[in-house]
């Protein structure tokens, strides 16, 4: 299944991530810079989880954004929580990040991706979708990993 703005929202953190040649988004092929959620995945010296292959790494961040904004993981988050509300669970301030300034650098991504006007940290996934004029997606696809869905 490929949904465009869930790849636009992947895209908008491998971004925010470090997208550069020797940054740990690159190195670790996570351009999510996703953290383990079982002792038996591999991961580096900080606690990142490093994938076998760039493919690997970006279809778990996608499924990783797809379980949280579609309500199915722990998070408390829906269609209707905003982007800041978004990154206030993906990126939260305890872990020394600052998810009101990361969700306006995602919604200036997405309003360059998209053209729109007006689009701002505080739009809901609910509204994002109708601005790309995009369904919702009903589901994630199937995880050969048994914990798929899952959220740090």
């Amino acid at each position: 299944m490929s949904v465009p703005l869930l790849e636009a929202i992947a895209d908008a953190i491998y971004e925010e991530e470090g997208n550069k040649p020797g940054q740990r988004a690159n190195r670790n092929r996570n351009p999510g810079n996703l953290r383990p959620f079982s002792t038996d995945q591999d991961r580096d010296s900080g606690g990142y989880r490093i994938f076998p292959s760039f493919v690997d790494g970006y279809t778990a961040l996608l499924h990783d954004i797809a379980v949280k904004i579609l309500g199915m993981g722990k998070s408390g988050l829906s269609l209707d929580s905003t982007l800041v509300q978004f990154f206030q669970v993906y990126a939260p301030a305890a872990d020394q990040n600052f998810p009101l300034r990361y969700a306006r650098n995602v919604a200036g991504y997405l309003a360059r991706v998209y053209l729109i006007v007006g689009l701002t940290e505080n739009n809901t996934f609910r509204e994002l979708y109708a601005f790309a004029k995009q369904e919702v997606p009903s589901g994630v696809e199937p995880n050969r990993d048994p914990a798929a869905i899952h959220e740090p």
